[in-house]
Parts: structure tokens; sequence; C-alpha cells
């Protein structure tokens, strides 16, 4: 017997795509949230001045922007698997990269290397939502995967004070 391929929209594969399409994006929004419960120990711990910290703050929204114009361009030409991939490596990078920074200067590249790698996402998701879904299903899906940034957020600023910090002696 020969089957032709399941369309994307009928798969029953499309729910699974949906978590982890939502597991990503909670991903990208744990990470953008990560530093602010973690300002006043970085101040202290790389000797920075609150404007130093706002470069740092704000380095990310700078090539997020920059990177947003080409990032189409990318996702069409590698394909939204590839480059869902590539801005979760990315953005991978950019957070295990801060570990190793022991003072301010490649502070700001680290964390904007975060903007690099989060258009990926930012426009991969709702085009792979797009091709997975249709109609009233559509619709579900992307309320339901653009609550994970918020709830990966929530769980930055809820895990680090609570569990973390604690964790690690307040250090």
């Amino acid at each position: 017997m020969n089957h032709a391929p399941e369309e994307p929209q009928s798969s029953p594969y499309r729910w699974v795509m949906l978590v982890m399409l939502w597991l990503l994006y909670a991903f990208f929004g744990l990470v953008y949230r990560s530093i602010s419960p973690l300002v006043t120990p970085i101040l202290a711990d790389l000797d920075m001045s609150c404007s130093q910290m706002g470069f740092v703050l704000g380095s990310w929204q700078l090539t997020y922007i920059g990177a947003f114009t080409v990032a189409g361009f990318f996702i069409d030409r590698w394909g939204i698997r590839r480059s869902l991939f590539l801005g979760a490596l990315i953005i991978a990078l950019s957070v295990g990269l801060r570990y190793f920074t022991g003072r301010f200067v490649p502070f700001p590249a680290m964390v904007a290397l975060f903007g690099v790698g989060g258009p990926m996402i930012s426009i991969g998701c709702p085009k792979t939502i797009a091709l997975w879904f249709q109609g009233k299903d559509r619709g579900t899906a992307v309320g339901i995967y653009s609550t994970g940034p918020f709830f990966g957020g929530a769980l930055a600023l809820i895990a680090t004070n609570r569990i973390i910090m604690p964790l690690t002696g307040h250090n």
C-alpha cells in the first residue's frame, strides 16, 4: 500500500509540535528575564555601575531589532527546523558564556548574543503554528504557545530568588 504523507494540519503530532514550541518559547522567556533578579549580585561581583547594567540589560534589544530584519530571510532559506534549532543554540550560547564573565567589557556582548538568536524563535514559532494548524485549532495553538515566554519569565523571577539563590548561599 502506498500511503501519501499526512498534511501537518491533520497530523496528530501537531500537538506535540505545539508543546515543543511552547517549551522553546518558555526557554526564550526564561533567558530574557534571567538577569533581572540577579542585578544586585552582578553589580557587586563585576563592580559595575547602574548605567553599565542598564547598557547590559538593553544590549539584547538592540541586536534583536537588527537581527529581526534579516531573520525571516534566514528562516525561508534554511527552513524552520534548522532556524529554530540555530536560534535556540545561539540563545543557549549566550547564557553559557555569561558564566565566564569576570568584568563588564564582555558582558554586554554575551547578553547581546541573545538578540541574535531570539528573532529566530519569535518569527519561527508563529510560522510553525501557521504550517501545522488551521482554523479554530490555529487560534487555540496561538493562544497556548504565546503564554510560553510569560511562563518562562515568571519562572526565572520565582526560581532565582526562592530556589537558586538560597541553594548557592546568595552568592
